[in-house]
């Protein structure tokens, strides 16, 4: 079981946009508060103009949906009390307030599993129930999945740059980002960092709440507290002997102070002359292909073959590709912050949470009766998908991904056959409409393998699966994009994944819009 998340939730229903609470009060004075709807939150695009997403903030999202609905809430309902509207009454009603006050968590959560790969226009998380409690979630679900998938994806980019064509030798990585975090703490970028594929933080409150390995050698004050009126070498000198007399059998010396090759010396000479055991050497500036390579030579030549050289300095997936790729420097260990934690290449993924049906008052779950919606946009990319969407992953024999497809959930029944989610088929045969060029159409025949990623986690308020560690949903997205072509994971131009939409789903949405348009006419 995950440890709670629930710090996150000490304001619990106040992690809200202002304006959930007001559309919430205006359909209770309608009587139109509890109407189920589903919406779907999803991306646009994939970030980086790369070829996938890996998905996490899930976790921090159910976690809070459990732990946090009722959190503060005496604090909650009086700050909403207090507000007032242009003619300085209240703004909010003393009935509507109390039923928040009372309010449980009546909603249905289907959710790609953290660690999941998510693509451009498919749904990452499901909601169904109540429309007021499908508003208010919004800005938490979209706060958590934004923030931490953007990292996590960077964090893959970051394994893939230092790891191509080394499968045989994975590199250590790194995330040392506390300091430059724009989350206080650290947590959820850490956290983030960990589930794409990192494989150890600075972050210490991250280690003990998340379970993550933590690693950390010195830094250059350590060195310039011992500098005197002597040689600047001779300070160097004292700090590498008192820091690996303090860890004598694994220091890693950081050594470029003031001359990063003497200090190779400097910590090759001392480790031998005392018998300490240099585990490695850290390289914070300058030509880091260059000072790595002559490193090698030197720890080499005395007798340090095994100690290993890590890198920092405003690394990211673009530099660690070159100099492991192109420059052939020897690192073993990247360290890596700022271009990690805040996702520097593109702060934002951008995901987008919208409607797509509204049920009659007395549907109970997703095959429920109601109304498709849509919202249509000048901009083609911003036109939604009307109803309840299933999203159905389609796999080759090896079972590696090769496709997704959105349909109306209520067909779902008509074309997917099998109990056991491992071996999911078509009962019949479908065309997917291709979401980025309309255009083009793939005809998948009966039987063809497939998986529905999307998976009940919550169900009326109630946990239905396990919440999952941060191992776990590393581990789960080491799985996930093993099971993704290589051409998808490169860092530019990378083969577009193709998603796509149901023949007739897609013609459903074009009816509808044209029918809208025609009547604004």
């Amino acid at each position: 079981m995950t440890k709670n998340y629930s710090k996150r939730a000490i304001h619990g229903l106040a992690h809200a946009d202002f304006y959930a609470f007001t559309m919430a009060q205006a359909l209770f004075n309608d009587g139109q508060h509890q109407t189920p709807t589903c919406f779907h939150a999803f991306a646009r695009q994939t970030p980086f103009g790369g070829g996938y997403i890996v998905t996490a903030g899930q976790s921090e999202f159910l976690n809070w949906l459990l732990y946090g609905w009722q959190d503060n809430i005496d604090a909650l309902v009086e700050f909403l009390a207090q507000q007032k509207n242009i003619k300085n009454d209240a703004l909010f009603s003393a009935d509507f307030l109390q039923m928040v006050a009372e309010s449980k968590v009546g909603l249905t959560i289907h959710a790609l599993p953290e660690g999941s790969v998510a693509f451009a226009n498919t749904p990452i998380i499901r909601v169904f129930g109540p429309v007021w409690q499908c508003l208010l979630v919004e800005a938490f679900l979209l706060n958590a999945i934004n923030g931490q998938s953007i990292i996590a994806t960077v964090a893959s980019r970051i394994r893939y740059a230092a790891d191509f064509n080394n499968p045989a030798a994975p590199s250590q990585i790194i995330e040392g980002g506390i300091r430059r975090s724009l989350d206080v703490g650290g947590l959820a970028p850490s956290l983030a960092a960990y589930i794409g594929g990192i494989d150890a933080t600075s972050n210490v409150a991250a280690g003990i709440e998340y379970d993550i390995p933590v690693r950390g050698t010195f830094s250059h004050a350590f060195v310039s507290f011992y500098s005197d009126d002597s040689l600047p070498s001779n300070a160097e000198a004292q700090a590498f002997y008192h820091y690996m007399r303090s860890y004598p059998d694994g220091a890693v010396i950081l050594v470029d102070s003031y001359d990063t090759l003497q200090g190779v010396k400097h910590a090759c000479q001392i480790s031998r002359q005392h018998g300490f055991n240099l585990q490695g050497i850290r390289i914070d500036s300058g030509d880091l292909a260059y000072f790595s390579k002559q490193a090698r030579q030197i720890l080499d030549e005395y007798g340090f073959q095994h100690s290993k050289i890590a890198a920092s300095n405003n690394l990211d997936p673009h530099v660690i590709y070159s100099l492991r790729q192109e420059q052939q420097a020897c690192i073993d260990i990247w360290l890596v912050g700022t271009h990690l934690v805040v996702a520097s290449e593109q702060p934002s993924l951008g995901c987008v949470y919208k409607l797509g049906q509204v049920y009659d008052k007395t549907a109970k779950s997703l095959m429920g009766a109601g109304r498709k919606v849509l919202k249509i946009s000048a901009e083609q990319e911003k036109t939604t998908i009307p109803g309840a969407l299933e999203l159905i992953r389609f796999i080759d024999d090896e079972g590696d991904f090769i496709g997704d497809m959105l349909m109306d959930i209520a067909d779902s029944p008509y074309y997917i056959a099998g109990d056991d989610p491992t071996q999911y088929c078509l009962k019949n045969e479908i065309t997917s409409v291709n979401l980025a060029s309309t255009n083009l159409r793939k005809i998948f025949a009966k039987g063809h393998r497939l998986e529905l990623p999307l998976q009940l986690m919550i169900e009326n308020g109630v946990l239905k699966t396990e919440l999952i560690t941060a191992k776990d949903s590393r581990n789960h997205a080491i799985r996930s994009l093993a099971r993704l072509d290589d051409a998808h994971k490169r860092l530019t131009y990378p083969h577009r994944y193709i998603t796509g939409i149901e023949q007739k789903l897609h013609d459903n949405q074009q009816q509808m819009v044209e029918k809208i348009i025609s009547q604004t006419v």
